[in-house]
């Protein structure tokens, strides 16, 4: 696949160009891919070009990203300045899922506190360009933590709502939406005796539609959300996250105004670096 080899690009700006300090991002999975061979190439020719290669897996919901994201980062710094590390650069702010609230960071961000104040939607419903329910999120304010709304997607800068257009979904599918409970994938629910009417086998695809928990740090957001949104059920409603909920679940703010066409907008959103990581790194 002549995919593999668009590092060769990143590393021919970086050579031109000479930068102090240059990141790479990746899925983890570049570290096994074809024995790890592309993760020692793109090390080893970086340090060719006079750099200090550090590679580390980095987690998002530690700097606040409401999600379960981890990636391959592989960060290279000119000899003359310190290896970077994120140990040194990168301090969490928020701790990981389950530990106790005695240590000393801020809780998860969880899903609801990043799109629970949005207008309700019924599946194939919305506007590329609508206005906010102020009511709603008066409400929210009385009931949630906004450090996320206010801080991270800056909602009072934004006029208008941008992209919260919900996909439609076949009556079928919103029958089995009903069926699955929060934080439950259909294996789950297949496991403790619900029948699902979804057409894919049932072992090979048992895990395929997943309705998020509101309390809890959602799925990884993956560009696949272009093709359907079967693994990002809405907690509440009967329909897969807009792409305004998928951007608001990168830590997107609000007025980045996203494409109108959703798969465009799916895409642009799911290969994203969260702004709330790259701010950490810079």
């Amino acid at each position: 696949d002549p995919r593999r080899y668009l590092y060769r690009e990143f590393l021919a700006h970086v050579a031109y160009f000479q930068p102090k300090i240059f990141v790479m991002e990746n899925v983890p999975g570049i570290r096994s891919a074809i024995d790890g061979e592309f993760f020692r190439r793109v090390q080893e020719e970086a340090r060719d070009l006079g750099y200090r290669v550090h590679s580390e897996v980095v987690h998002a919901w530690r700097y606040g990203v409401p999600q379960k994201r981890i990636r391959q980062l592989i960060i290279g710094t000119r000899r003359e300045l310190p290896i970077f590390s994120s140990s040194l650069f990168m301090h969490a702010t928020h701790r990981d899922p389950g530990l106790s609230s005695a240590a000393p960071l801020l809780p998860p961000t969880t899903l609801w506190e990043a799109i629970g104040d949005l207008p309700p939607l019924t599946a194939g419903k919305g506007e590329h360009e609508a206005t906010y329910d102020l009511d709603r999120r008066a409400q929210f304010r009385k009931q949630n933590r906004t450090w996320y709304l206010d801080t991270v997607l800056e909602v009072s800068r934004a006029s208008t709502l941008n992209s919260h257009v919900a996909r439609p979904q076949s009556e079928r599918d919103i029958r089995d939406f009903k069926r699955l409970r929060q934080g439950e994938n259909s294996k789950q629910a297949l496991r403790r005796g619900v029948r699902m009417e979804f057409p894919y086998d049932q072992k090979s695809f048992a895990d395929r539609y997943t309705r998020q928990h509101q309390d809890r740090l959602c799925s990884t957001i993956m560009a696949h959300m272009s093709k359907d949104g079967l693994m990002y059920i809405h907690p509440t409603q009967l329909r897969s996250l807009t792409p305004r909920e998928a951007a608001r679940v990168q830590s997107f703010p609000d007025w980045f105004v996203l494409p109108e066409s959703r798969m465009h907008a799916y895409r642009l959103v799911g290969n994203a670096v969260p702004p709330l990581v790259a701010q950490a790194i810079g």
